[in-house]
């Protein structure tokens, strides 16, 4: 008998085998597809909300290894969420899902606030897929290369090449 809980967009008869997720976006769409691919398709079990105080209601009630929001949304920010997270469910990762570039000047703040990636929109389904696997598996210590070398206060012809290389794919 099977007695893992199921997620809520878990595959019929598909245990949840991997972890807990919680995905955050003022954008439905863009939860529900982060959703479906990783609760129906990986196995993991599942949540959404679509701010920050949901997000924070839901992290009060489940154990969530990681957490992937988005930056820029009302009434508060992903960066903001990231520090409370931080200091209140140490235990939990949290990576960073954007299309807000705006120079990278918040770059360093994300990686001082402790985020273990940040994923750019349009994303490749195989990198997030690989940092969510890392954060489940090594937990809110892990951080991406791109993450370390902000830290280290690498040069951004450094940082810039990371991200080149990451956008390119494993054949890179």
């Amino acid at each position: 008998m099977d007695t893992q809980p199921k997620g809520k967009l878990d595959a019929p008869g598909k245990s949840v085998k991997r972890g807990s997720l919680l995905f955050v976006d003022d954008e439905p769409s863009i939860c529900r597809v982060c959703a479906t691919l990783f609760g129906v398709m990986e196995g993991y079990e599942v949540h959404m909300a679509f701010n920050a105080y949901d997000a924070f209601r839901i992290l009060g009630r489940h154990e969530i290894h990681v957490v992937v929001t988005n930056v820029r949304m009302p009434p508060m920010d992903g960066l903001k969420m990231s520090e409370l997270i931080r200091l209140e469910f140490p235990a939990c990762a949290v990576i960073i899902l954007t299309a807000y570039w705006a120079g990278g000047h918040w770059f360093p703040l994300a990686a001082e606030a402790g985020v273990s990636d940040i994923v750019f929109k349009p994303f490749k389904i195989g990198y997030l897929t690989y940092s969510v696997e890392a954060a489940v598996r090594i937990g809110p210590s892990w951080r991406s290369d791109f993450v370390q070398a902000l830290l280290a206060g690498a040069s951004e012809e450094y940082i810039q090449a990371l991200l080149r290389r990451r956008d390119a794919g494993p054949e890179a």
